[in-house]
């Protein structure tokens, strides 16, 4: 499969649109083109907020965007099989247009421009067509992040022919709507940490709880939970652990505070 000849940045579009021009900014020219995929209702039936709407068309408009493209959910369906059919629609939609390559994200993750470009390089030079590499979670800012029991994977830079299943195998966690679906083993490559690794801003959030009530895994939890949740991330301060939704014990978890910071990134609306 070869080189890279045309890379696509797909985003799966709904809130977090706070973070996209940082995003962009960083690695716009690494990509060949920008699809952000967006939809008016989540998938339990809330409306986007216009602000995210807004700030779509502001970015689009300054050429940081191509293209906004929308989806519909089929509400009959589980929220989590959407989402993979979702960034499936990028997929197929990119392929369709003679891009060999994607990189499929949400609005919160983040890349170094350097370690991107090498990224590149490197998959140009060996010809990989599926990459997965680790990533940070972060809470509240770039200098603490969750202290999971395990690493957490992500698909990096891929080649158009594969699309995700959801729940598939991966070679490690890996978020359910996004497993490669690879049933020959064809090639896969795991990025080390000090090549690249995605900063993903998850429970960064101007408005936490927007992305609580949205979230595609919302069924893991109920409401108690989610304002228990909000609340810790609101009044949270130093040697607070967190509380999480779903996938540790007694639902919360340590936050660490870096002693030397991984990625550069600041958080747009904490800036001094």
């Amino acid at each position: 499969m070869g080189a890279i000849k045309k890379l696509a940045l797909t985003i799966n579009a709904f809130d977090a649109t706070e973070f996209l021009e940082t995003i962009l900014n960083e690695i716009r020219d690494q990509v060949d083109y920008v699809m952000a995929i967006y939809q008016e209702k989540s998938y339990w039936g809330n409306p986007m907020d216009p602000i995210d709407f807004e700030e779509l068309n502001r970015l689009k408009n300054l050429g940081l965007i191509d293209e906004l493209y929308k989806f519909t959910p089929d509400f009959t369906k589980y929220s989590r099989v959407q989402e993979t059919e979702k960034r499936n629609l990028g997929i197929n939609l990119m392929k369709d247009r003679g891009f060999s390559h994607i990189l499929n994200i949400d609005a919160d993750e983040l890349y170094d421009k350097d370690q991107f470009k090498e990224a590149k390089h490197q998959i140009n030079k060996n010809g990989w067509p599926i990459t997965y590499w680790s990533y940070v979670n972060y809470y509240k800012d770039f200098e603490h992040y969750l202290v999971y029991q395990f690493k957490p994977f992500v698909p990096g830079i891929h080649s158009t022919y594969f699309t995700y299943t959801f729940n598939g195998p991966a070679p490690g966690p890996t978020d359910p709507t996004r497993r490669i679906f690879n049933p020959l083993n064809i090639g896969t490559y795991i990025f080390p940490d000090e090549v690249i690794r995605m900063a993903h801003a998850a429970w960064i959030r101007k408005d936490i709880r927007k992305k609580l009530i949205n979230w595609s895994a919302k069924d893991h939890f109920n409401e108690q939970l989610i304002d228990k949740a909000a609340n810790q991330y609101e009044n949270w301060k130093e040697g607070d652990k967190a509380i999480m939704l779903f996938n540790v014990p007694d639902n919360s978890v340590y936050v660490k505070k870096l002693n030397v910071k991984i990625h550069k990134f600041e958080v747009p609306w904490l800036k001094k």
